[in-house]
């Protein structure tokens, strides 16, 4: 059996990691959401605008840092072991939120319309094919959904152990 990681020792360890790690997935899927917009171009997408182009990118990098936190508080909250079910929980979910017609389908399915890819598929549609403008309530789901999920994975950041606790841990595991 593994052990899980180990706590941070003081309370500025604890703030070092959430921000290192708040850091790299923020950094990281700026930049694997701006390649995809990219690639999107190249491909030729359509884009009225510069601005449709902005808006397409800046869709898919809060979708993008939303599932980044998840995947970090889901890590926090359940260890390495049994963070892949959760985030494979959270996939599937988002999965029939985003593409089946939620309109059409039966009441269970309603739950799609607060999935964050739901939206992103949504506003990417209002941009590419100029349909249905809800742009303005997509990208606001989706900066409410980060902001939520920034401060889930805050309060999920391990908590250090208090220093008697630590040094009578010590003390056991050398007697």
């Amino acid at each position: 059996m593994t052990t899980p990681a180990t706590p941070p020792a003081t309370l500025e360890e604890a703030r070092a990691l959430f921000l290192a790690r708040f850091v790299v997935i923020t950094w990281i899927t700026f930049c694997i959401s701006l390649s995809f917009t990219f690639i999107w171009q190249a491909l030729g997408a359509n884009f009225p605008s510069a601005a449709a182009w902005v808006s397409f990118w800046l869709v898919h990098w809060l979708n993008m840092v939303n599932y980044g936190m998840t995947f970090a508080a889901a890590t926090h909250i359940l260890t390495f072991q049994k963070a892949p079910a959760a985030i494979l929980f959270m996939i599937i979910f988002n999965g029939v939120g985003a593409f089946n017609e939620l309109s059409l389908a039966n009441p269970f399915y309603q739950w799609g319309w607060a999935m964050p890819m739901a939206h992103a598929v949504m506003a990417s549609r209002t941009i590419i094919f100029n349909g249905r403008d809800q742009l303005g309530i997509n990208v606001g789901a989706l900066a409410i959904w980060a902001v939520f999920m920034f401060f889930v994975a805050f309060f999920t950041v391990p908590k250090p152990k208090p220093a008697d606790q630590s040094s009578s841990d010590a003390s056991a595991a050398s007697s």
